[in-house]
């Protein structure tokens, strides 16, 4: 969908949402915190702040400040970013104590260093870690570390620090016991594994078409040799539908009653066999088929989300695929009529939580071309580190770098606040805006994130104008009605703070009547409705909509009442009781099962 006027690029504005996905240091500094597991009390985590608050590489010396302030043409960008890899190494040599002869060995292998150096994360990775463990790589394995460097990159990323595998271990299962795992494999392991002839042979992606960005979700493989054995002789007839294996896992019914959450597991070793032969809940569903997967080379990682119903979440599995020769993201276990939009997904490198759908993202910038890809990240980087003191520099780089690679998510974000913070003509920022809608229209999550900085160019007072944007920017996603409902939560909270209280009611409520096969998300827009219509005596204008709510809401998955109907219930029936329609409050009580 094009957008044909400045007003139309502001209608694209929407709910501004946390920030997933980390920048540099000078551009946002609210970075959202990773996650640390106990390894001895799987279930137990907490967050953590990032493990330092400055990037310390030089984003760009002075003669090239002095040299791209006139503008940065297109020639420049790859010895500017060659430039950047090169005041990287010499950071993180600083930073870290690197085992003697190693930078050495780097430099004598071009790309492993590009990658491996451009990789590293500046706030969550551990760099001497990440050092160490290419290193042990190097020297164990040095023939195999040298011919298949976006593997090593990976596995270097994700093991220099183990509580990153735990995480991904840990993540969605509950009712395991420390004891009932195996011991971690080695990262020599690893790439011994997915390197050993006698398994690629078995492999549904090779080794070498993974660039490290995809490979991650193979690297933090946790499964022994053993078990990884016979994943590939029980199911390689069936590989090419990796999807399916969710399902072989017999939802086990026993863990998910019982006090204790063990199951007929019972205290037995949490493995791939064991899992297929004594079930588990969806979360041991997900572990078992994206292990399996992995096995197979199939990058995979398991994924969470809370459906409709409300209630405690659901974990599914998402997996690189291929269609019509094209790597896509699949999922499997994700009970579509539950409506999971998003799911939240464990990232093995930065151990923060990530939406699949950024997954997805990653997945098509670095298939595109991740040459185009890591130059698009290296030229982010640098301009979210001048944002404050060079913003016209930074902009030409965001640019640059979405120029490069579209898919570069962090490029749109730095494109969208240059625009805020007027830096970028909006005339400018339209055609832009324009570019977003062409290339990255399947990734509305992001679009949805950006286009909200529009937003907040325009003066609050200005509802008028500001309510018509809103008007606009709804039917941009009528095929994500989490996103619009969002939109319109926003939109009623305006209008309420406004002073418009009847037309935020009417608005509130009939969204919620129209969406009321949504469920649980539904649920604010309904709360700050009905305390509105409380304040205004407006009950019975609302009714006509409240009965439509009522009878498309969901009101339970099988033989259970929903989560999300019982707190419907709860504050619609005493709106049906102050209309004058007890009847009706005390029908939905009952059928809610609530007092």
């Amino acid at each position: 969908m094009r957008i044909s006027s400045p007003a139309g690029v502001v209608a694209s504005v929407i709910l501004v949402l946390a920030c997933r996905t980390v920048l540099g240091q000078g551009f946002c500094d609210d970075m959202p915190p990773w996650i640390s597991y106990s390894v001895d009390k799987p279930g137990f985590f907490s967050p953590q702040q990032v493990l330092r608050t400055a990037d310390p590489v030089v984003a760009l010396t002075p003669e090239e400040i002095e040299k791209f302030k006139a503008g940065i043409p297109d020639e420049a960008c790859q010895p500017l970013c060659d430039a950047y890899v090169n005041r990287i190494e010499e950071a993180y040599a600083k930073l870290a104590k690197a085992p003697e002869g190693f930078f050495d060995w780097l430099r004598g292998n071009d790309e492993l260093r590009k990658a491996f150096l451009a990789a590293l994360n500046p706030f969550y990775d551990e760099i001497e870690n990440a050092i160490g463990v290419l290193n042990l790589l190097r020297i164990e394995e040095p023939a195999k570390t040298v011919e298949n460097p976006q593997l090593a990159v990976a596995i270097a990323v994700v093991w220099d620090s183990k509580n990153a595998v735990y995480g991904s271990r840990y993540n969605c299962v509950g009712g395991i016991t420390f004891q009932q795992y195996l011991p971690l494999p080695s990262p020599v392991d690893v790439l011994r594994y997915y390197t050993d002839k006698k398994y690629q042979q078995h492999f549904v992606f090779k080794i070498k078409d993974l660039v490290w960005p995809l490979a991650v979700h193979i690297a933090d493989n946790d499964v022994s040799t053993r078990e990884a054995e016979w994943a590939l002789a029980s199911f390689e007839k069936g590989k090419e539908r990796i999807g399916l294996l969710y399902d072989r896992v017999q939802y086990d019914y026993s863990k998910l009653n019982s006090a204790t959450r063990t199951g007929k597991l019972g205290n037995r070793e949490y493995t791939l066999p064991n899992l297929l032969e004594f079930g588990g809940i969806c979360g041991d569903q997900a572990h078992f088929c994206s292990r399996s997967a992995k096995c197979f080379a199939i990058p995979a990682m398991k994924a969470g989300g809370t459906s409709r119903y409300g209630g405690v979440g659901h974990a599914f599995t998402c997996f690189i695929t291929k269609k019509k020769n094209r790597m896509i993201l699949d999922s499997t276990g994700r009970y579509f009529h539950d409506f999971y939009y998003t799911g939240d997904v464990f990232d093995p490198q930065t151990r923060v939580p990530i939406l699949d759908r950024t997954v997805a993202m990653v997945l098509d910038g670095a298939s595109l071309s991740y040459d185009k890809y890591m130059m698009s990240r290296i030229l982010v980087r640098i301009a979210a580190a001048v944002y404050r003191d060079n913003p016209a520099i930074s902009l030409g780089l965001a640019k640059k770098a979405l120029q490069k690679n579209w898919f570069c998510a962090d490029g749109w974000r730095i494109l969208m606040k240059h625009v805020k913070d007027g830096n970028m003509p909006r005339s400018d920022g339209l055609e832009w805006a324009n570019n977003m809608m062409k290339y990255v229209k399947d990734h509305p999550d992001l679009t949805f994130e950006c286009f909200s900085t529009f937003l907040e160019c325009m003066p609050k007072e200005d509802t008028s104008k500001r309510q018509s944007f809103y008007q606009q920017a709804a039917s941009l996603y009528d095929d994500r009605p989490d996103l619009q409902i969002d939109l319109r939560h926003m939109q009623g909270k305006e209008l309420l703070e406004a002073g418009k209280s009847l037309e935020a009611i009417d608005l509130l409520i009939r969204t919620a009547a129209e969406h009321g096969k949504q469920g649980r998300i539904v649920n604010p827009l309904v709360k700050i409705a009905l305390e509105a219509a409380k304040e205004k005596k407006a009950e019975k204008m609302i009714l006509p909509h409240l009965d439509k709510l009522v009878m498309r809401y969901p009101k339970a998955r099988g033989d259970e009442i929903a989560d999300a109907f019982k707190n419907l219930a709860e504050m619609v029936a005493p709106v049906y009781e102050a209309a004058g329609r007890p009847k009706d409050a005390a029908k939905l009580r009952a059928e809610a099962k609530i007092d």
